[in-house]
């Protein structure tokens, strides 16, 4: 089952960062993702909402797609580039998944 924990422990395995975690709010996620470990989510589908697994509609069928691309890390963390970073401090917007 695709939960907010299980999506941390993916996170850490993919970042190498211990103890991140993944943060939805545009303003939250460029400060406590972007800025602070220098990594940004890529491949995150554009009809999935990137907010808190548990509040995504549509049940098993897209948590299950979105595990499945945390699989084939086709959804993964990147090094954010300084260009992303600029991006975070000056419109957060710029650099949130959706």
């Amino acid at each position: 089952m695709c939960t907010h924990s299980h999506c941390c422990t993916l996170a850490e395995e993919l970042t190498g960062v211990p103890g991140v975690h993944l943060w939805y709010s545009p303003k939250r996620y460029a400060r406590l993702i972007v800025l602070k470990h220098k990594h940004k989510l890529v491949g995150w589908p554009a009809h999935v909402p990137y907010e808190d697994i548990s509040k995504i509609k549509g049940g098993n069928e897209v948590l299950e797609t979105l595990l499945d691309l945390w699989r084939t890390q086709t959804l993964r963390f990147e090094r954010a580039t300084e260009r992303d970073l600029w991006y975070a401090k000056v419109d957060p917007a710029r650099v949130h998944p959706n």
